[in-house]
């Protein structure tokens, strides 16, 4: 609670001097969180796993914020970055740009950044880790939202990271239920991570047209008419009542999308996007056709339907009566939360439950 207060406050007094803690406030805390590292000051109480090297990367964290950190400090933890949750990697990335003495600092700034790149899967406009599900560490208030927000925080400067911030920052957005992330943490940190990325890359506000070619098909967005939905629409009733920690905001825009057709005949051509007056607006972009599929095609989830015969009465032949075994594969390219699949079995057909033919299968 310590390390997440002094770390939050210092993010916040970024963007107000007025969340800043008072200096004879913040002291006792420095001292207390500089004892626990040193391994002067102890707190033993359960956990699910051992977390005394996760919980002292998040003191580390918060006192490098404030010029405390040295890399003496690290003495006691075990630098293993492929083995720590997400929210550990992300205090490690932090401690490494501040902490200038951190032995070997450079290749472990490098091997940070690397592992935190090979664990983001994007999925549609949606961002995700493939280490989701290990890096539920409630009871130290960290999760997908709050890890993902954090990243944004950290990176948002970083050049190595340049390529990557907007989709990561939409990303995020994409994360969101009814309009809020899952809890009060997450949102304290999104909204944080949100305003500093709005005052960076959007402070300019957007205005003018932005228009779209290919080939002979032109269209264009007047951000003169792009509004926000309320939750008093039909497309915001969603937003009007949330179980979550924080207010939900409908963050729907409308009148804010073009349509381009695709040429017809079909031939090559380059889309060309322009913007006409102030900012810069954020583009995503879908392709749609209706094309014939030549070979499977996933995008982040993947799902392999095969049918085995087990009893047939004419081989190669389905006929009434034939006892068939049906087996799905369900990969994932990041941790899932609750998928429910949907599949059918033919009219008339019956479940065949010997043998554990249905074992996993409600």
């Amino acid at each position: 609670l310590t390390s997440y207060l002094l770390a939050a406050t210092h993010e916040a007094a970024a963007l107000d001097p007025a969340f800043a803690i008072p200096d004879n406030v913040r002291a006792p805390m420095e001292s207390g969180l500089i004892a626990f590292v040193e391994g002067r000051l102890q707190r033993e109480f359960w956990s699910p796993r051992k977390d005394l090297d996760v919980r002292k990367l998040a003191a580390l964290e918060a006192l490098s914020r404030y010029g405390k950190a040295r890399g003496a400090m690290l003495g006691s933890i075990t630098i293993a970055p492929n083995q720590w949750p997400t929210s550990a990697v992300i205090d490690w990335l932090q401690i490494l740009k501040r902490v200038q003495d951190v032995p070997q600092r450079q290749q472990r700034l490098d091997e940070a950044n690397n592992v935190l790149k090979a664990r983001l899967s994007y999925q549609g406009t949606k961002v995700l880790f493939s280490t989701e599900r290990d890096d539920y560490w409630w009871w130290l208030m960290t999760n997908g939202d709050v890890n993902t927000a954090r990243l944004l925080l950290a990176v948002m400067d970083d050049p190595a990271w340049k390529d990557d911030i907007g989709k990561l920052a939409n990303g995020f957005i994409g994360r969101q239920q009814n309009g809020a992330w899952h809890t009060t943490t997450a949102n304290l940190w999104g909204g944080l991570a949100l305003d500093k990325f709005s005052k960076v890359f959007e402070s300019t506000p957007v205005a003018g047209i932005t228009a779209a070619t290919l080939g002979a098909a032109k269209a264009q967005v007047d951000w003169a008419r792009v509004e926000r939905v309320k939750t008093s629409d039909a497309a915001g009733a969603p937003n009007q009542t949330t179980a979550f920690g924080a207010p939900a905001s409908p963050g729907n825009l409308r009148n804010n999308s073009m349509f381009v057709p695709w040429p017809n005949p079909p031939v090559r051509d380059t889309l060309l996007v322009t913007q006409q007056g102030t900012g810069k607006p954020w583009l995503t972009l879908q392709s749609i056709a209706a094309i014939e599929l030549k070979a499977p095609f996933a995008a982040g989830y993947a799902i392999k339907k095969t049918i085995t015969p087990v009893e047939q009465a004419t081989a190669g032949k389905y006929t009434r009566g034939d006892v068939l075994r049906v087996t799905l594969e369900v990969n994932a390219s990041a941790d899932m939360t609750w998928v429910a699949i949907t599949d059918p079995i033919p009219g008339r057909g019956l479940f065949d439950r010997r043998d554990g033919l249905l074992d996993g299968v409600a």
